[in-house]
């Protein structure tokens, strides 16, 4: 929330065309929604995907795998209210997504991964500035898919190889564009372990405060 204190929690409602966004405060928690009617309509899908705020508060960014869309939404953290800023397409199934911590790039993880630069808020200009980062050397082309992606303390991004090997990958510099955001795909050794298709999630902005901190 703008306040710094509240905190927003959004669903998308799949009966309707809307983002419902609950604000929990010190008063407690608001059982009526801010309603956004704005986005895909998903009432007639089966929808997987992440979908994840910036850790400023003022984007939020969904993965659509279902239809091979990634949406960004603008965010007003104080009225809650959400609007479509583009809608982009050519990244097979995707399904991971996250910010970067200076929130000028988006990672989304799919059949490989993909960074996309929103230092422009135009849907042409996202569109054909994009990086693919990584595809898997095991595997063909896309043929293993990435699954999530999930910032951690000290500024990077980590992301798991949907039980295609033993190991979590890492993005040590995300705030960089392109190949100089370092990405290694064998980062983490789980062992005779694997990571399938989560991490733990946490608010993107409690890592900002953390590092502030240090």
């Amino acid at each position: 929330h703008s306040d710094k204190n509240a905190i927003w929690v959004t669903v998308r409602n799949f009966g309707e065309r809307a983002f419902y966004s609950y604000l929990i405060s010190s008063n407690g928690f608001d059982s009526v929604p801010v309603k956004s009617f704005t986005g895909f309509n998903t009432k007639n899908s089966y929808v997987l995907g992440y979908m994840k705020y910036s850790a400023n508060g003022k984007f939020l960014a969904w993965a659509n795998n279902s239809n091979n869309i990634v949406q960004l939404f603008s965010f007003n953290n104080k009225t809650g209210h959400h609007k479509l800023i583009c809608t982009i397409r050519g990244v097979q199934d995707p399904y991971g997504i996250e910010f970067s911590p200076n929130n000028q790039f988006l990672y989304v993880a799919g059949y490989g991964l993909v960074q996309l630069d929103l230092r422009k808020l135009e849907r042409e200009y996202i569109a054909s500035n994009y990086t693919v980062l990584f595809r898997d050397s095991n595997c063909s082309t896309f043929k293993c898919p990435i699954s999530a992606i999930q910032r951690a303390p000290g500024n990077v991004l980590y992301f798991c190889k949907q039980y295609s090997d033993n190991y979590i990958g890492k993005i040590t510099k995300p705030d960089l564009k392109g190949l100089a955001c370092l990405v290694s795909d064998n980062e983490v050794d789980l062992l005779s372990a694997q990571s399938g298709e989560g991490l733990p999630n946490f608010i993107a902005s409690i890592f900002s405060v953390i590092e502030d901190s240090i």
